[in-house]
């Protein structure tokens, strides 16, 4: 009973998805259907659903997408984007690959959501080079995660040598390939009938360019350092991003315009449906782990006796699309797997598979926040977007597959 209203549940949120219904109204009615066919009493499903909202940890999430979403409106106000855009596109020459590249730096951050602040740059860089919506989203979600199998800074990274008790090397160096795969997939896929926008005649001085780039990333930029050079936690290097931001953006009567900025931040930028999204989608997570729903799933497997390599591939998949998130599916995954894994010469490889599968997992996931936001921003319905990210995650897993095969 609890794993055929799971599967409803999410079959339905995702025919709700995909009909445009409030992305947050459907969440909490998947949670609630898996919430009662695992036969939660209504008392502790109700705590499960305010705590999974009103934890720590969402509220967090919450603070980090509404001053991101309203980064983005003023970056885009103030022309931040647009001199942006233009410096990169002087130093590179090359608005294809810039258009790739913004989702990487913006990645950087490694925040859940973070793909709403890479959206306009993409959008900018898009329009000159006529993307459609739909592949400009699909770029968005794909060039950001791409670089984490091999980020020495992604959490589920670090997480997943921690419980395996290997060098992050002997992940790194399998999923480099993997990567490699993928960018050269998705660029034949996207970008192979598409002109590239170059200079025509007047080019800025390097100097200039570089100037303009740092200028219009600085607050970025700040975010960047604090979060990963100084470990200041990202809800607060995200809020002093903002606050150097505001006051940027300040006209010569700086404290009038600061107050006038921020009053417009408030109002206009930041968009509330994402935070209301984020608290469902957190709820909704808490009901799966009180249900203990992924865990049963994942023993199901293990029972059935399917060859090591096809069950890493499967288990990582299904479990990253469940959770939407790959830090947690990552710690759901690799105590399954570690006495199976115990007797195997060459972990890192079973490791690298286990990385790419659960991070495709995670990225396609109706649950994953940067899908989420991105096709948000963009308009675009999910079905649209897996049909453009299909080819490279699966030319990735063939890869990551292929390499198990031959150095296990």
């Amino acid at each position: 009973m609890q794993t055929i209203g799971f599967i409803a549940a999410f079959v339905l949120l995702i025919i709700l998805s995909s009909k445009k219904v409030n992305l947050g109204l459907s969440l909490l009615l998947a949670a609630l259907i898996t919430g009662i066919s695992s036969s939660l009493p209504p008392g502790e499903l109700f705590m499960a659903l305010l705590n999974g909202a009103l934890e720590a940890t969402s509220l967090q999430l919450m603070v980090i997408v509404a001053l991101i979403s309203g980064m983005g409106y003023l970056m885009k106000v103030n022309g931040d984007l647009e001199k942006m855009i233009a410096s990169l596109n002087s130093l590179l020459n090359n608005t294809r690959v810039m258009t790739m590249l913004i989702p990487v730096i913006i990645g950087t951050l490694n925040v859940p959501g973070g793909a709403i602040l890479s959206a306009p740059m993409v959008e900018k860089s898009g329009d000159k080079i006529k993307l459609d919506p739909v592949s400009m989203s699909a770029i968005n979600i794909f060039f950001r995660h791409i670089a984490f199998l091999v980020y020495p800074l992604y959490t589920a990274l670090i997480a997943l040598i921690s419980l395996l008790k290997i060098n992050i090397i002997e992940v790194i160096k399998y999923n480099f390939f993997v990567m490699i795969a993928g960018i050269i997939a998705a660029y034949y896929l996207y970008f192979k009938r598409i002109k590239n926008s170059g200079h025509s005649g007047n080019r800025e001085k390097t100097g200039k360019s570089i100037s303009g780039f740092l200028s219009s990333f600085f607050p970025i930029l700040v975010i960047l350092v604090l979060g990963l050079v100084f470990k200041l936690p990202f809800h607060y290097s995200v809020l002093i991003g903002v606050l150097i931001l505001l006051g940027k953006t300040a006209n010569k009567n700086f404290f009038k315009g600061y107050f006038e900025n921020t009053r417009s931040f408030i109002v206009n930028g930041i968009n509330y449906n994402l935070v209301f999204i984020i608290a469902s989608l957190m709820a909704f997570k808490e009901i799966l782990e009180v249900s203990g729903l992924i865990d049963n799933i994942g023993q199901a497997f293990i029972d059935l006796g399917i060859p090591l390599p096809l069950l890493v591939l499967i288990l990582s998949l299904l479990v990253g699309y469940l959770t939407g998130m790959s830090t947690a599916a990552v710690g759901i995954v690799t105590p399954i797997l570690i006495p199976l894994l115990a007797g195997v010469e060459n972990i890192g490889v079973y490791a690298g598979l286990l990385m790419v599968c659960v991070n495709i997992g995670y990225v396609l996931s109706p649950l994953h926040l940067c899908l989420i936001l991105s096709n948000q921003y963009f308009k675009v319905d999910l079905k649209s977007v897996y049909r453009k990210l299909a080819l490279p995650m699966v030319i990735m897993i063939a890869v990551a597959l292929i390499q198990v095969f031959i150095y296990r």
